[in-house]
């Protein structure tokens, strides 16, 4: 996308130093990660490949990102993976009115269930992320499209059934011209 002219940032606060070290030019990286409030947490990363022991993450609010990046202008591209932060982060984003100049969003949704809940508390759970994302709309975005995430970690096990569902997936959406709606 730099190569296009489009100013790349990327941000993740769980990676080792150094990891993005290459980048140039249009393409910056930050070790930060993306949430409803400014806070740094203490975690255990030993379970991945690449680290040991604790590390201190910090996360900040979308309108922070942009005053500490130096960004104002339109983002015409959002892609959030932010392990089910998305939903603090997104309703903060709209609760403030941030999300004016983003022309497209790819975030990956994490339902945030467990394979036990049961089936009345799961449909109060998904009914409530359905009307969640449905005020995307009322601040401009339609939904294109949305893949689910194939993996055993994201598979809902309905109670009393052989049915399943996956509960986490990546949704795709755009601004819309509401002037021109029908």
């Amino acid at each position: 996308i730099a190569k296009y002219g489009c100013d790349v940032y990327m941000m993740d606060p769980t990676l080792p130093p150094g990891t993005y070290s290459w980048l140039h030019g249009k393409q910056k990286f930050f070790p930060i990660g993306l949430s409803d409030t400014s806070v740094i947490y203490q975690i255990n990363l030993t379970t991945y490949a690449d680290w040991q022991g604790m590390i201190n993450m910090t996360v900040t609010s979308f309108d922070n990102v942009h005053k500490m990046i130096g960004h104002s202008g339109a983002v015409h591209y959002l892609k959030m993976d932010i392990e089910g932060n998305e939903w603090k982060s997104v309703g903060y984003m709209m609760e403030h009115d941030l999300l004016k100049g983003t022309q497209q969003i790819m975030v990956e949704l994490h339902s945030g269930t467990f394979p036990t809940m049961p089936m009345d508390e799961a449909v109060l759970h998904f009914r409530e992320k359905w009307l969640f994302l449905e005020q995307l709309e009322d601040h401009g975005f339609l939904r294109v499209r949305y893949d689910p995430t194939l993996s055993i970690e994201s598979i809902y096990n309905i109670p009393g059934t052989n049915r399943t569902m996956q509960i986490c997936g990546e949704m795709f959406l755009i601004r819309r011209n509401r002037e021109n709606l029908l």
